[in-house]
């Protein structure tokens, strides 16, 4: 039995870990309405732990993108291909310059984005 690769890019594998993007959000959720910031002392302790949180976040991000090329190296997991990309944004909301751009390439290069395959013209 044939064992298939799992096509992933590595902005999905971080995804799939919680750890997509490349700043961590933890301030974000702490700042509103924190009584402690009105202190200095509260200042430096909220500022300590926020770094302590970065840290921890960027670490997990770390590992994760280590893990993932590891998983590339063994053959288990590959990027998917410039046409599995271009296929992928082409099924976007339409009104995207983005979705819009990707829709002719394909359609130059005779590939339909709703079926994924060449042969048919169009989209």
């Amino acid at each position: 039995m044939v064992q298939r690769k799992k096509v992933m890019s590595l902005r999905d594998y971080l995804g799939s870990k919680g750890v997509a993007d490349p700043i961590s959000d933890w301030t974000i959720d702490k700042i509103r309405g924190n009584r402690q910031i009105a202190t200095q002392r509260g200042k430096e302790r909220f500022k300590k732990t926020g770094h302590k949180a970065i840290d921890k976040y960027h670490a997990k991000r770390q590992q994760a993108i280590k893990e993932y090329n590891r998983l590339i190296k063994a053959g288990k997991v590959r990027e998917p291909t410039t046409q599995e990309k271009l296929i992928k944004k082409a099924r976007g909301n339409s009104d995207r310059r983005d979705v819009q751009a990707a829709r002719r390439v394909l359609k130059r290069k005779g590939i339909s984005w709703k079926k994924g395959s060449t042969g048919s013209r169009g989209g």
